[in-house]
């Protein structure tokens, strides 16, 4: 657990805060679905954005270029990729949006693909 302290500007603590999580100065600049906090580095980076290809064969579509660990969820169902390749097996013909999400290091991806 971490205890911080809430400073005001003439030196009075006006609260004592503990949590769980860590806290790490950020420039204005900085937000959430843009930057992430690098653990290696202890310091806050660029998300990169996942060079993901999706391919269709019948009702089966095949992404590439998925971040291991990703979360994939089409109509109200997820799982997470374990390789880079993951493979979406459909019901029926139509059109469907693929979200992508849940790396610190990726951006979130929402794909459309028709089958």
């Amino acid at each position: 657990m971490h205890t911080y302290a809430v400073v005001e500007e003439n030196g009075f603590i006006s609260a004592i805060h503990q949590t769980p999580d860590r806290y790490v100065e950020a420039t204005a600049d900085i937000r959430d679905d843009t930057h992430y906090f690098d653990l290696d580095s202890e310091t806050i980076q660029p998300k990169a954005t996942p060079d993901i290809q999706a391919s269709v064969d019948g009702l089966v579509v095949t992404l590439t270029g998925v971040p291991v660990g990703a979360i994939i969820a089409v109509n109200g169902i997820s799982d997470t990729a374990d390789a880079e390749t993951f493979e979406i097996d459909l019901e029926a013909p139509g059109a469907y949006q693929i979200r992508v999400y849940g790396v610190p290091a990726y951006r979130e991806q929402t794909l459309t693909v028709e089958v």
